[in-house]
């Protein structure tokens, strides 16, 4: 015998049941203005309550032209950073009165596409997207692609190199951290502590990928952040030797894989270009009978590692990822409701946030 599913209770199970209309229960349940008394509100929530009614969100999505549902895309939901800034997001999106659905293209362009595609067809209000690591000539296409599909669109993190130049043929709402500033802090915390002998691990060189890491002056390159860094270093007249910088990838495995390099190269600190390749590059210290920051000291850039419980506590450049989240709502219901049809480009300040994995010299 199949088994029989009850009936949802509806708008007119309530009503009938209160002896009010349909339109009088609508109006309670989505607290829009009435002029009912407080006990025939009460009456309408209670009986709602005892019928477990449910709302239909794809009749209120018709109603409203609003599906109150929002997409995140990111490109690696492993790297701690978008772990939490997907986290943080979901909680403001919640607190805003929206889903959130969150996407990881694992850095691919194809999965990207897809997602955009698939995202959107769902009737979305909104679009945050962190873009994959891409040539100028596919942000460029990119930048089409989303503007094909008429909703908002806010840029978070990664910047394609068309916005921040301001040659796109429309206007865009971006937010991230201007890492230029990041990693100016980096050199100077350890250039203050003393160190000379400084070695780096991260993407440094300037690929033909842009990758959207940004910079007040526009370049926006993955490698701002070491620029900036290599650059303070030399206006302190310290020039690392070539073996001392290491072009790695941002994960913790390419940290592990690559400290041998710099642990048997003299090198009194390290700038590693996230956390994620500061841990990996401490636990291969540790192996090695190295110990942080007594006999090598290192430093990372993003601050996550409080959120996920890891106790070590590193000095680092700090993105603060719950005010990120925040920012970027705000500028999604700004492009959502106000649609103003005006750009926004926003650069927020990383800070220097001192742990215990630098030693003076």
């Amino acid at each position: 015998m199949k088994n029989v599913q009850p009936k949802r209770a509806t708008l007119k199970d309530i009503a009938r049941k209160a002896g009010v209309s349909s339109t009088a229960v609508s109006l309670v349940l989505n607290n829009k203005p009435n002029r009912f008394t407080e006990e025939t509100r009460d009456l309408i929530r209670s009986i709602a309550e005892d019928m477990h009614y449910l709302p239909n969100q794809t009749a209120r999505s018709l109603a409203t032209q609003s599906s109150s549902l929002l997409a995140l895309i990111i490109p690696d939901i492993e790297n701690l950073f978008f772990a939490s800034l997907a986290k943080h997001m979901e909680n403001e999106c919640r607190r805003q009165g929206y889903s959130l659905l969150i996407v990881d293209t694992s850095e691919d362009v194809n999965e990207q596409s897809s997602a955009i595609s698939r995202v959107t067809q769902l009737g979305i209000d909104g679009l945050f997207i962190v873009p994959t690591f891409g040539t100028a000539e596919y942000n460029a296409q990119l930048l089409d692609e989303l503007a094909s599909t008429h909703v908002p669109v806010v840029f978070i993190d990664r910047i394609p190199e068309q916005i921040n130049q301001g040659v796109a043929d429309r206007k865009w709402r971006a937010l991230a951290y201007d890492h230029s500033v990041g990693g100016r802090l980096a050199a100077q915390h350890l250039i203050r502590s003393g160190h000379t002998k400084i070695g780096v691990i991260g993407p440094v060189k300037r690929h033909a990928l842009d990758s959207g890491n940004n910079t007040a002056d526009n370049s926006v390159d993955h490698s701002a952040r070491f620029e900036a860094f290599l650059d303070e270093l030399a206006a302190h007249n310290i020039v690392p030797q070539d073996d001392w910088i290491i072009d790695s990838g941002f994960s913790l495995a390419q940290g592990y894989n690559f400290a041998d390099n710099l642990l048997h190269a003299g090198v009194s600190a390290v700038f590693c270009g996230n956390d994620l390749i500061a841990v990996g590059f401490l636990r291969r210290a540790r192996e090695q009978g190295y110990a942080v920051p007594a006999d090598i000291s290192l430093i990372g850039y993003d601050d996550v590692m409080g959120a996920f419980g890891l106790d070590f506590e590193l000095t680092t450049i700090r993105q603060d990822v719950e005010q990120l989240a925040k920012r970027s709502c705000e500028m999604m219901l700004d492009a959502a409701y106000v649609d103003s049809g005006q750009g926004n480009v926003v650069l927020l300040k990383p800070e220097l946030s001192e742990g215990y994995s630098v030693a003076k010299v």
